[in-house]
């Protein structure tokens, strides 16, 4: 997961970088896989979050 959210931030970074090299549907297509990563990236951040928020539950003990 934590390679996941590093990749997800490269993934936009590169598309952010490649829309300010291109014009009209090529830009569009560029920024929409730049927030796409983004958005993505939030969701592996909160369940990342989530995996280190519960506690582990101990089996109960046998009688």
């Amino acid at each position: 997961m934590a390679n996941a959210s590093e990749d997800l931030l490269s993934i936009s970074a590169i598309a952010a970088y490649l829309a300010d090299d291109v014009e009209g549907r090529s830009r569009s297509v560029a920024l929409a896989i730049s927030r796409m990563a983004d958005g993505v990236h939030l969701l592996v951040e909160r369940a990342l979050d989530h995996i280190d928020s519960t506690e582990p539950v101990e089996p109960p003990f046998e009688t």
